[in-house]
């Protein structure tokens, strides 16, 4: 299984998303691009795993998840990887402050005692990814996307779960099933797996 665990969107901010997506594509070249009603924030990606480490993933990522009280979270502004040079992927950033890092730090911590995943050397930059280019996006491109995203995209919304999701990959692009839905906040408990649409 190809896991990862990440925070959903609200309906109404992933059309928001999709909305300022479709105008800037007919200005960009092609890309691959992230459907609207598949845009995540991932928190960690474990690659593949054994369906087996699923019980164990439960009951490590429950309690990092309940230690977080529910929080507000932005989407805001839009950039490219890597910076200051030809971009071959675009993201929009997050604003949600010191919860999002506290959370991120917290499952990243669950993942490591139960499945010893490795965290990224370079720390956790909170960011959805919208398209992976092709070729390489140059200097006008980049400004066109950045102005497409410029300043809050959507409203702010409160998040109250995390998901740990399989990813199937196929030549339409990547499917995603939830696997569990771990609500935040003391006293709230997993919800049990269910399928969901990609």
């Amino acid at each position: 299984m190809r896991l990862f665990v990440a925070l959903d969107l609200p309906e109404e901010v992933a059309h928001e998303v999709g909305r300022r997506a479709t105008e800037a594509r007919r200005e960009l070249p092609q890309a691959r691009w992230v459907r609207p009603e598949a845009l995540h924030l991932t928190l960690a990606f474990l690659g593949e795993q054994s369906a087996d480490v699923l019980p164990t993933l439960d009951e490590h990522l429950a309690p990092a998840f309940v230690a977080v009280a529910p929080f507000e979270m932005r989407l805001h502004h839009g950039g490219t990887f890597p910076p200051q040079r030809p971009a071959r992927v675009a993201w929009i950033g997050v604003e949600a402050g010191d919860p999002l890092k506290d959370l991120a730090r917290r499952v990243q911590g669950a993942l490591q005692r139960a499945v010893s995943f490795q965290p990224d050397r370079r720390g956790f930059a909170a960011h959805l990814t919208m398209a992976r280019c092709k070729q390489p996006w140059r200097r006008r491109d980049i400004e066109r996307f950045e102005r497409h995203f410029r300043g809050f995209v959507g409203d702010a919304f409160l998040v109250t779960e995390g998901v740990l999701y399989e990813s199937t990959l196929s030549p339409d692009g990547a499917r995603y099933r939830a696997i569990r839905r771990f609500p935040l906040g003391p006293g709230r408990e997993p919800v049990e797996r269910q399928e969901v649409a990609g």
